[in-house]
């Protein structure tokens, strides 16, 4: 698999060789078994300690090397903006001296005319420097760097004219080791999402996770394909997908309506999709890309490729109030001797319920039937009423948490809202739709 990454990421565009970074999670190793299963290798981000320019096997230390042990480390050659001189010179100096102790050593052992501030930026935003300084430190690793550069610049000058610094009378390696946290500017570290959006500017894609990881538990209610299974589907069938807009073209028809073409990305790979002008003059507006969502459309197998229709693009953690298909609430009283408390907590889950089903907030998604599980120590109790309807909002969903705890309710997935009638049927009208759009 490194060979085959290596040679895949200088041969091919991003979106083409990146699936392979899937193919990998689902390897199979030989010693698998049902009882002890051992599937994946794992595809571990760029490191200046260890990294080559290439992507190379590497084994953890005390690891036994051999065919059913052993991770990929991500070459830096597959980083974007680091060219090969800089490449060759950092891995040079790193097998001469030894390796890097910080980015003040960085920048200080390696001439800034070969490895320059574009590529240092890379390999902060593709992390290869958490190894040194920490995940938590790529902010402060960007804030720091003209400082780096300014410091590594004035100990090269030095060096060259025959100077020695105040430091250099003490053991340098000593002084290097015990320097680079304090250097460091202090700034706010990266959530998880800002620090993912920077790996993939850096390397084309993310590496240490992924912007859908957190939504899991949505995706696995409510997404009824994905991109690497969409080929499965029936023509036209109506789909929900979960993903990310990576691509986004606005084009114009002939008629000047407004259209789009786009490519949306998940944990399977990629699919191409189509915005029509009906559907684009409701959502064009609201998308955003690189931001996890809902694809809400139809199989368009008008094409070599299949792709998706789209009709609706929603916020995945909105999921829930519009594409729910039941909420079920949880009062548990088994351990409760005194009535009276689950009396109350139905009373007030109950005025919540009526609230919400009657305010504007039922008109803001999809209502669906609420019921309610009384656990009692003999048996449990559901309650339902299928005239009491709401749409189960984020709000909603906190409220009644507020009052029963967290994990007191759950929306059930599983609908897909079915393709409106004037984007089916129409094969040939999509056909010459797409033959009579220009770039806009």
């Amino acid at each position: 698999m490194a060979s085959l990454l290596s040679f895949e990421s200088q041969a091919r565009k991003i979106e083409d060789w990146s699936v392979y970074l899937d193919e990998c999670r689902r390897v199979v190793f030989p010693d698998h078994e049902e009882s002890k299963p051992h599937i994946g290798v794992e595809v571990k981000p760029p490191d200046l300690a260890t990294s080559m320019a290439d992507f190379a096997v590497s084994f953890e230390e005390g690891q036994q090397p051999g065919n059913c042990s052993g991770t990929v480390r991500f070459g830096l050659r597959a980083i974007k903006g680091a060219g090969d001189t800089a490449i060759r010179s950092i891995i040079h100096e790193r097998d001469e001296n030894g390796p890097f102790k910080s980015l003040f050593d960085f920048c200080e052992r390696l001439d800034g005319r070969t490895v320059n501030r574009a590529t240092m930026e890379a390999l902060i935003k593709a992390g290869a420097f958490d190894s040194i300084h920490g995940v938590d430190n790529r902010a402060s690793l960007l804030a720091s760097l003209e400082d780096a550069i300014n410091a590594g610049s004035a100990r090269a000058r030095d060096r060259r004219e025959g100077q020695s610094t105040f430091f250099e009378a003490f053991d340098e390696a000593a002084v290097t080791e015990e320097a680079p946290a304090n250097m460091l500017r202090q700034v706010e570290p990266w959530d998880k999402m800002k620090t993912l959006s920077q790996e993939k500017e850096a390397q084309g894609f993310h590496v240490s996770g992924h912007p859908l990881d957190q939504y899991q538990g949505i995706i696995q209610t409510f997404a009824s394909t994905r991109s690497d299974s969409i080929g499965q589907l029936k023509s036209d069938a109506s789909l929900v997908m979960a993903g990310m807009i990576t691509r986004l073209r606005p084009v114009t028809t002939q008629k000047g309506h407004k259209m789009a073409m786009c490519t949306i990305a998940d944990r399977g790979g990629t699919v191409d999709g189509v915005i029509f002008p009906e559907a684009f003059s409701n959502i064009g507006d609201s998308l955003v890309q690189d931001v996890p969502v809902m694809v809400i459309g139809s199989l368009d197998s008008s094409r070599a490729e299949p792709g998706i229709i789209i009709e609706r693009v929603i916020d995945i953690e909105q999921a829930p109030q519009h594409l729910g298909q039941s909420m079920q609430i949880i009062i548990d009283a088994r351990e409760s001797e005194d009535s009276e408390p689950v009396k109350q907590s139905m009373q007030m889950v109950s005025g919540l319920l009526r609230r919400f089903s009657s305010t504007v907030a039922a008109l803001q998604g999809r209502p669906v039937e609420g019921r309610i599980l009384l656990r009692q120590e003999q048996r449990d109790v559901l309650l339902s009423s299928p005239r009491m309807r709401v749409v189960p909002s984020r709000e909603l969903l906190h409220q009644i948490e507020d009052v029963l705890g967290s994990g007191s309710v759950s929306v059930q997935g599983g609908f897909v809202p079915p393709a409106r009638s004037n984007g089916r049927g129409r094969r040939g009208g999509r056909n010459r739709s797409h033959a009579a759009a220009s770039s806009h």
